[in-house]
């Protein structure tokens, strides 16, 4: 990838950095949706520069790569964020540095961690068994907990609020692989800078 949008967030005392995040990831994820090629890939990637997995935190940075300016402008990301412009900074698209302090692999990490929802899924699929019963037999698994960074977010499909953990992982190496319809990898790398 050779061009890049930085995005940044501008949380005020009504709304919140992460309630922005929410807001804003939706729509990117929209954007990006909207603009897969012929073959249904995604042609685009995100980075989040202020990423700390220690502090469980995102920062209020989001970087969305491209091979071209006309792939990024393609995107027309200025219409489709103006409900948000009061809330975000969008720089014009620059190049990326010749020469990137590294590179890295942002990618969806999923967990069964909602009993509820296990259990609603296990009714669904198993004949005679009532919600009391699935969520009881639930219970007696070990739930997993994580420090990762999330998104809180809403399916547009099913209407149901998720969260979107997203993992960084160092590479040795630039990988060209595809990324997902959330700009997060499938083994593709981005480069940090």
């Amino acid at each position: 990838m050779n061009k890049y949008m930085e995005l940044s967030i501008k949380p005020t005392p009504e709304i919140g950095l992460y309630t922005l995040w929410g807001l804003l990831y939706s729509k990117i994820h929209l954007v990006l949706v909207k603009n897969k090629n012929k073959d249904c890939e995604i042609n685009y990637a995100v980075s989040f520069p202020e990423y700390q997995t220690e502090s469980n935190i995102l920062g209020s940075k989001l970087r969305i790569f491209a091979y071209s300016t006309e792939e990024l402008k393609g995107l027309r990301l200025e219409q489709e964020l103006e409900k948000l412009s009061e809330y975000i900074y969008l720089t014009d698209i620059l190049d990326i540095p010749k020469n990137p302090s590294s590179h890295s692999i942002y990618r969806r990490v999923q967990f069964k961690t909602s009993i509820e929802r296990l259990a609603r899924r296990r009714v669904r699929k198993i004949p005679g068994i009532t919600l009391d019963e699935a969520i009881q037999e639930l219970n007696n698994l070990k739930t997993t907990k994580t420090n990762l960074p999330y998104i809180q977010m809403k399916s547009l499909s099913s209407n149901q609020t998720f969260s979107l953990f997203i993992e960084k992982i160092t590479a040795d190496r630039i990988i060209t692989e595809k990324f997902n319809s959330y700009g997060l990898s499938i083994g593709g790398t981005v480069p940090e800078f």
